[in-house]
Parts: structure tokens; sequence; C-alpha cells
């Protein structure tokens, strides 16, 4: 009886066959065809390399001054980075325009700024959308009929702080204060100061009023909706002014938004308001800008946006700075397609460089499928160059034959034989082999009849 060790097929020995003949193939490949092999190297390191992919992981954002929305607004986006392994280094300054200053030169990766702020020359810098609402306040020392008073009128005579020269607060009221005629401008007592300092002088009766271009998150905003003797008052020309003011929004705040229990405000207001804005260089690594475009929409998302929009935040609101190609793509397409399965940057490199990894894969996979036969295509060319060498010797020992002068067959069968034992024989090639076997023993013949012939 047979035994069934010898019928059955031998697959462990099978399966280390072609794991050898596999690893010398890719061997030889890399021997014979380095050039292809760097060729493909060279594609790979160029495409890494041109699309920029690990980000950094340290971000430099101009914040704004102390309690402001603009560093509130930088903490909230510090801690939901710091979620996606994100550090951001927030600095201080004294506001929008030395935000843009800094941005400009290079010394921060990222401004918060306002709707309003002018360029002005600024080519390669792009914004990545408006965040939030920032409204337009007058807070008043809180008098009998102060309600029923149109702002403008209360002003008269009055000690108006108008916010630092560079704050967000500065620029809007400037440009305000621009739409009223020059006589009536001359009654106001305009004071330059920061925001602590005019809140401090508000509550001690220092100062009639002051304007805070802050949303509702402002920690200065909060302190004043519920100061003692504070209140704020209503723009009541605010349609006027916004047609007038095209970076502007008519807004409504409702009483209570801040507290219930004891209302701030106390009343409805209607009022005027920009919106916070994140600005950026155009070359900020796409990866950091997707991260910013994901926190504004997770921070919006819950109860921090208590100013509501149509459509919501973040948006492309302020037109008047080129919208980034990465906010331009995820506003139009929605966040990226692999970022709940892979890290960020990875999402982020593969939306932007889909088409080039997809062509060199087009390239790299045949050829990668082109290693398994490669094994057979080298025994193929190996054998070819000993046919060759077996027909002209072939010749050689047939025309000696009738050669007087003696031909070193001999020397030569043996070299030919030597290749041939010594020659690797893949997997897939035992029968070519066999059949080059059969010609080296039909020139053995020859040649043994060929020298028998000279003797």
């Amino acid at each position: 009886m047979r035994n069934s060790h010898d019928t059955n097929p031998r697959v462990v020995k099978y399966f280390l066959l072609s794991l050898r003949d596999e690893s010398l193939a890719i061997l030889n490949f890399f021997t014979y065809q380095w050039y292809i092999v760097l060729i493909i190297l060279i594609s790979m390191v160029c495409l890494i390399y041109g699309n920029n992919p690990i980000p950094p992981r340290t971000i430099r954002v101009a914040a704004g001054q102390l309690n402001s929305t603009l560093e509130v607004t930088a903490k909230r986006y510090a801690s939901a980075l710091a979620e996606e392994g994100m550090h951001l280094e927030l600095i201080r300054t004294r506001g929008a325009i030395e935000n843009l200053d800094l941005l400009r030169q290079g010394k921060v990766d990222v401004a918060l700024s306002q709707g309003g702020v002018h360029l002005s020359g600024a080519t390669d810098i792009v914004s990545l959308g408006s965040v939030g609402y920032q409204p337009l306040w007058f807070f008043a020392r809180e008098t009998a009929g102060t309600q029923r008073q149109d702002i403008f009128s209360f002003m008269t005579g009055k000690r108006i702080s108008i916010g630092l020269t560079g704050s967000g607060t500065r620029i809007v009221v400037d440009e305000l204060m621009g739409l009223i005629p020059a006589d009536i401008r001359k009654s106001y007592q305009l004071l330059a100061m920061d925001a602590p300092s005019s809140i401090q002088a508000i509550q001690e009766g220092k100062i009639d009023g002051m304007f805070l271009l802050a949303g509702l998150e402002s920690i200065n905003a909060r302190t004043l909706l519920t100061s003692n003797g504070v209140t704020p008052m209503s723009f009541k020309f605010s349609e006027a002014m916004t047609r007038q003011l095209d970076y502007t929004e008519q807004l409504r705040v409702p009483a209570g938004i801040i507290s219930l229990t004891a209302p701030a405000p106390k009343q409805d207001l209607q009022m005027i308001a920009t919106t916070t804005t994140i600005l950026t260089r155009q070359s900020l690594h796409p990866a950091v800008q997707y991260m910013f475009l994901k926190a504004a929409s997770r921070v919006n998302a819950g109860t921090q946006g208590l100013l509501l929009r149509a459509g919501g935040f973040p948006a492309y609101t302020d037109k008047s700075v080129p919208l980034s190609n990465i906010a331009d793509h995820y506003f139009k397409n929605g966040p990226l397609l692999l970022e709940d399965h892979v890290p960020l940057w990875m999402a982020s490199l593969f939306e932007r460089a889909w088409f080039k990894l997809l062509t060199t894969f087009a390239i790299a996979i045949p050829l990668l499928g082109f290693l398994p036969h490669f094994r057979t295509t080298i025994f193929d060319t190996m054998a070819s160059q000993l046919y060759s060498e077996i027909f002209h010797l072939y010749l050689d020992a047939e025309l000696s034959m009738n050669s007087a002068e003696p031909v070193k067959l001999i020397e030569r069968f043996e070299k030919i034989r030597d290749k041939i034992l010594a020659l690797w024989v893949p997997k897939g090639s035992y029968e070519a082999y066999s059949f080059l076997l059969g010609a080296l023993e039909l020139l053995r013949a020859k040649v043994l009849t060929a020298t028998a012939n000279q003797d």
C-alpha cells in the first residue's frame, strides 16, 4: 500500500520554496534593476516633501488684549487643539491691528482679527473664515432716562472712552465717528483708554460712557453687563449704520442672555456687530488650517455661540480678505473624508495628494506585480544566453571535424556546463531547465565526436 505522504501535496515545502524564490527575485530585481528602484524612491521622496505631510506641533497666535473676545477665543482654540496634540502659544497684544502687523512680519502663524481691518498690501494673508459675532457695545453710567436717549445725544459733553489706537474697538468707533458731523463730534470728550482701565473708570464714575467691541464670551463684556450702575444702550439707528459700515451687521441681543435670574441685559438691545476672523498665511500647513476649522465647528456647535447666525459659524462673511484654499474646500465639501479614521495630518495629506498618490500607485503596483515573474525572467534571460553559447560551440564542433587545427572544444564545453549547473532555477522553470540540460547533452556528444575525429 502506498504511503499517503507520497501522494499528498507537500504544502509547507512548496510554500518555503515559493518564499525563497520570491526573496531571491526581489534581491535580483534590486541588483539588476536598481535604476527603477531609484526612480521610485526619488518619486516618493518628492511626493512626500512636496506635500509637507508632518505639521508643526506649536503654533503662535496673536490673541489680543487681556480678557478681550480675541483672547477668550484664542484660549478656547488652545484647549480644543490640545486634543489634537497641537500647542498654541498665545501672544498678548493691544488688539486687531497689532495682531495683523505681527502676522505680516511673520512673528506669529495665526492672528485673530475682526471685520473692517484693512490689509493694505498683505498679498499672502488669507482668511479661515469668521467664527463669531463681536457686537459694538456702548455702556453708560445708569441715570434716570438714560435708556430713552439716543447714544449720540447722550455723549454730548460727556467723557467717553473709545479704546486705544490699534484696538478692535477703536477701529470701529473711528469709522463710526466719521459718520457724525464735525461740530457735534467736537462736543464729545473722547478718551483713549484700554478696556480694563475703562471698566474701572466707568464703575467708579470717572467717565460717563465707553465703547467696547466684544462678544458675549468676553470677560470684559460680562463684567460690564453685571455691574451695578452701568447699563448698555441700544443703537437706535443700527440699520442705517450697517449700510454705511459694510463690514458690520445688524444684531439683536435678547434680554437675559447672560443671566435670567438677575436679567443681564435688562432689555433687548439693537446693536451693530462685526465678526471675529481667523487670519493666517497661505503657506500655513494645510493640516493646521484644517485643525482650526474643525475646532471652530466644534466650539460653535455647543452653547458657546450665544449670538446665533443663520447658517452658523464658521463662515466666510468678511469678503475683504481672500479665503484660504483649504477653508474654501472645507466650506464646500465639509469635513475630511478620513478624519474620523486616521490622524488629521494623514487625512489632510490624502485630501491634498490623493491624485498624486493614485498616480504613484498606478506606476508602482505593476512594477511590484512584476516581481513574482521576475524570477522566471532572469532564468529565461540566462538560458537564452547559454543557448546562444551552446549553438555557437555546436557549430564550431561541426566545423572542426574537417579542420586541421585543433579547437579547445572541451574547455569551452566545461565552462558552459559549469554555468548551467550553477544556474539558479526558480520554481516554475524546471521544465525549461530540463530542455537546457538536454541541449547540453547533445552538445557533449557533438564535442566528443569532434575531438575524437581530430585525434
